[in-house]
């Protein structure tokens, strides 16, 4: 992560915030990388607000719910931006 100009950090909608997503998400952070995006799969069927909710804690800007064996929400992730 050191390296790199962009992080994809992907959480599962169904299983929620666990301890780990946020202990991955402060690791981000300490790193100061200017392109996190918080891309919440597994969320075909889900209302994207519901299954965006709970990683907003994550401080990693606004989530992004997909379904990446549906392809849901995977426009969105492609036309992410960020400002380095």
């Amino acid at each position: 992560m050191s390296e790199s100009d962009a992080v994809i950090f992907v959480v599962d909608a169904r299983a929620g915030l666990t301890p780990h997503d946020k202990e991955i998400a402060n690791m981000s952070r300490r790193l100061a990388r200017p392109g996190v995006c918080c891309s919440v799969n597994k969320a075909e069927g889900i209302n994207s607000g519901i299954a965006e909710a709970d990683f907003h804690e994550l401080g990693l800007g606004e989530p992004n719910a997909i379904s990446s064996a549906h392809g849901e929400g995977v426009r969105g992730l492609l036309d992410w931006r960020w400002n380095p």
